[in-house]
C-alpha cells in the first residue's frame, strides 16, 4: 500500500512560486516538472530553479516573450459580392475582434481590452479595427479571386470602405449578443483588485493572471508583492499618530476595507486636525496606490449644494472604492445625502448624453478637514456612520519633508501589501473603532448638539412637564446669546421643533394650546422669560 503524498503548505512558498503554479494551470503545464519553472508560451526555453533559489525567493528574470498574435478565423467570402452587406461586415467584425471589444448601450461606449482591463475606447480602436477588417478583405480579394470575379468583389470592398459603411458596420455590431454588455457586467466581484501584475483576491491575498473574463475596468498602477516593505510609510504613520498603535491599526483596517467594493460598514471616515498633520499626505498616498479605484470628489458633494449637482456627477462614484473629500464649503453636512451615499441602496445616475442607469455603491468616503463640519441631526442614523479619526500632531516647519510624497510613491508596492494585510484584518475584526476614535466621535456628537446643552442648562424633564415650543425656542435663543454659541446654532422655530421631536419631546394639544410633553423650563428661567416678555 502506497503512502499518502506529503501535503505542502503553499503559504510558506514565496508569492511568485504560487503565481507561476497558478499560471501553469492556464498555460498547458504538464505537471511532471519536479521544480517550478518560469514558463512563457512562445518565448525561450523554461529555466529550472533549484530548491535553494526558490526558498531564497531568487526569481530569475523572465525571458522576453514573443509577440502574441491572435489566430484569425479563415476568411470566407460570400458566394456573391452582392452578399457583402453591412450585416455581413458587422458579423465578420465581431468574429475578428469580439475577444477584445465590447459595447455598453447604457454608456453609449465601446470598451477595449488592453491586456489588463477593459477601457473606454478613447483611441477609437473600434473604428480603426473596422477599417482594418475591410482592408484585409481587399488584400484577400486581390490575391485569391480570379480576374473574372475580382471586379465585383473589389467594388463591394470599395463601398465598404466608405464612412457610411464603416459607421453602419459598427452600429450593427453594437447589437451583436456576443459583445453586448451592461454596466453591471463589469467589476462584479467586490473582493478583487486589479493591479499591474495580476488580480488580487482580497479574501485570500492570492494573485492571479489578468483575464478578460473578469470584466475589470479599473487598475491600481502598482505591482502586488506581498513581501514588499514600506519603512518610510511606517515611520510616517507612527509620527502622525503619535505612536498610538491602536489608531495605526485602525487606519490600516480602514484602508484595507477601502480596497474592496464592500459597503456594509456604511461609514464616513472624518480625518480631523488643525493642519500640518499628514492628513493630505496620507490620503494622496492611498489614492496613488488605488489609481483608477480612487478619486477626489468636489468638496460640496456631501453638502446641501451637492444635492443640486447634475446626476452625472454621481456617476463618477460608479466603481470607486476610496473617495477623498476636503472640508465642505459652508461647513455643514446634508445629513440625508450622507445617509444615502454611505448606504447600500442603488444609486441612479447618468453620464452626459447617455441613458440613466443604476449602480450598486462601492465607494467609501474619507473626508479631510481642519474644522468639524456641522451636523444638525442628533439621531443614531447619522452618527453611527461617522468615524472621527483625530490627527492631533502638528509637524513643525523644521521637520517638514517636502520629498515625503515622492518617497511614499516609491513605496507603493509596500503600501499596497500593507493595505491588503489591513483588508485581511478587517475581514476578521470588522471596523470596530478603538477607544480613541469612539471618544473623539462622541465628543464631536456632543459638540454638535447645542440643544442638548440648552436642555441640560435651562430645562427640567419628566412625565408631568410641558411647555410650548415658542416658550422653549425663545429661551433657547436667549441662552445662545448669553453663552455666545455659534450663530449657526440659532435655528428657526420650525427646525427647533423638529430637533425636539428627534429627542422624544412630542407635541400635544392641551386646553387648546400645542405643548411639548416631558419638558419645561426651570422655574428661574420661566421667571426670566416672563420678565423678558
Amino acid at each position: 500500500m502506497s503512502a499518502k503524498p506529503a501535503v505542502t503548505d503553499i503559504a510558506n512558498d514565496p508569492y511568485w512560486v504560487n503565481l507561476e503554479v497558478a499560471g501553469s494551470l492556464h498555460d498547458g503545464f504538464d505537471g511532471r516538472t519536479p521544480v517550478p519553472r518560469v514558463f512563457d508560451p512562445g518565448g525561450e526555453a523554461p529555466q529550472d530553479l533549484s530548491n535553494d533559489a526558490i526558498q531564497n525567493e531568487d526569481r530569475p528574470p523572465s525571458p522576453t516573450p514573443k509577440p502574441h498574435k491572435k489566430k484569425e478565423p479563415a476568411l470566407r467570402l460570400p458566394g456573391s459580392a452582392d452578399d457583402m452587406t453591412d450585416e455581413w461586415h458587422a458579423r465578420r467584425f465581431v468574429d475578428l475582434y469580439g475577444d477584445r471589444l465590447r459595447y455598453c448601450q447604457a454608456w453609449g461606449k465601446w470598451m477595449e481590452y488592453d491586456g489588463r482591463r477593459w477601457r473606454n475606447d478613447q483611441t477609437l480602436a473600434s473604428q480603426r479595427l473596422a477599417r482594418e477588417s475591410v482592408q484585409a478583405l481587399r488584400q484577400h480579394v486581390d490575391k485569391n479571386r480570379k480576374s473574372s470575379e475580382r471586379d465585383g468583389y473589389v467594388g463591394a470592398v470599395r463601398r465598404a470602405e466608405s464612412v457610411r459603411s464603416i459607421i453602419a458596420m459598427l452600429r450593427l455590431a453594437q447589437s451583436d449578443e456576443r459583445i453586448v454588455v451592461q454596466p453591471e457586467d463589469f467589476d462584479r466581484d467586490d473582493y478583487v483588485l486589479n493591479c499591474l501584475n495580476g488580480t488580487i483576491d482580497l479574501r485570500t491575498g492570492m494573485l492571479s493572471p489578468h483575464n478578460p473574463a473578469d470584466r475589470l475596468t479599473k487598475l491600481a498602477p502598482v505591482s502586488f508583492v506581498p513581501t514588499a516593505t514600506c519603512p518610510v510609510w511606517d515611520s510616517f504613520l507612527h509620527r502622525i499618530m503619535a505612536g498610538d498603535q491602536e489608531s495605526i491599526d485602525y487606519l490600516q483596517r480602514a484602508a484595507g476595507y477601502a480596497l474592496t467594493g464592500d459597503v456594509s460598514g456604511q461609514c464616513l471616515f472624518l480625518l480631523y486636525g488643525q493642519g500640518r498633520n499628514g492628513k493630505t499626505v496620507l490620503l494622496n498616498a492611498l489614492l496613488h496606490v488605488l489609481g483608477d479605484y480612487g478619486m477626489t470628489a468636489p468638496n460640496h458633494l456631501l453638502t446641501s449644494a451637492g444635492r443640486q449637482q447634475h446626476s452625472s456627477g454621481l456617476a463618477d462614484l460608479d466603481g470607486m472604492r476610496l473617495v477623498a473629500i476636503s472640508e465642505p464649503d459652508g461647513g455643514r453636512f446634508d445629513e440625508a445625502l450622507v445617509k444615502w451615499l454611505t448606504g447600500g441602496d442603488a444609486i441612479r445616475a447618468h453620464r452626459m448624453h447617455c441613458d440613466s442607469y443604476e449602480f450598486s455603491p462601492s465607494h467609501k468616503f474619507f473626508m479631510s478637514s481642519n474644522h468639524k463640519p456641522e451636523v444638525r441631526e442628533s439621531g443614531v442614523a447619522i452618527w453611527r456612520r461617522i468615524r472621527l479619526i483625530l490627527f492631533s500632531v502638528t509637524i513643525p516647519p523644521n521637520e517638514e519633508d517636502r520629498t515625503l510624497p515622492e518617497k511614499l510613491r516609491g513605496e507603493a508596492s509596500g503600501i499596497l501589501s500593507w493595505m491588503v494585510r489591513g483588508c485581511q484584518q478587517w475581514l476578521t475584526m470588522d471596523l470596530s473603532a478603538p477607544d480613541k476614535v469612539r471618544q473623539a466621535t462622541m465628543d464631536y456628537r456632543e459638540e454638535m448638539d447645542p440643544i442638548g446643552d440648552f436642555i441640560a442648562a435651562r430645562c427640567v424633564k419628566g412625565p408631568g412637564e410641558r411647555a410650548t415650543t415658542l416658550t422653549l425656542h425663545n429661551a433657547y435663543q436667549d441662552w445662545c446669546s448669553q453663552t455666545k454659541v455659534d450663530h449657526a446654532c440659532r435655528i428657526s422655530s420650525k427646525e427647533f421643533a423638529t430637533r425636539l421631536e428627534q429627542k422624544g419631546f412630542v407635541s400635544k394639544k392641551t386646553g387648546g394650546v400645542m405643548v411639548r410633553l416631558g419638558i419645561a423650563l426651570k422655574p428661574d428661567n420661566e421667571a426670566s422669560e416672563r420678565s423678558t416678555a
